[in-house]
């Protein structure tokens, strides 16, 4: 009888596939398991962060945030967020991350939401952009 495959770990022993279903997780808005893919050893929380920003998922994006997301992802996952059309997302991002929310960086957003057809959203991020 032959043996069962075995799991291919990396050098430091956690499981290969640990980052990409962190990602998954977090594109999917799972956020039980991108916890428990951090608290395993997973380092990609910013490439987390912006598959969240993709799908509007608020609670892993605030994860994301509290587990050391950095600047650049904050600002990615504006602009991805922007250009989806996730007002809920680009709020969130704005009420919790304000340093990033500068009025270049909003009008940018607007320029995402709108190239992308959603005006709403580009209207909200020209508002939020003169609020500066």
């Amino acid at each position: 009888m032959g043996n069962a495959p075995q799991k291919e770990k990396t050098p430091a022993g956690d499981d290969k596939y640990l980052e990409p279903r962190m990602c998954s997780a977090a594109f999917d808005g799972n956020v039980a398991e991108v916890i428990r893919c951090l608290d395993s050893g997973a380092k990609s929380v910013n490439l987390a962060m912006t598959a969240a920003a993709q799908t509007n998922q608020v609670e892993v994006m605030q994860v994301c945030l509290q587990r050391g997301a950095d600047q650049n992802a904050e600002v990615t996952s504006l602009l991805l967020a922007a250009s989806c059309g996730h007002a809920e997302a680009v709020q969130f991002i704005c009420e919790n991350r304000r340093a990033i929310a500068t009025v270049t960086r909003m009008r940018m957003a607007a320029r995402c939401a709108q190239a992308n057809g959603h005006a709403d959203l580009a209207k909200l991020c020209e508002e939020m952009a003169t609020k500066e």
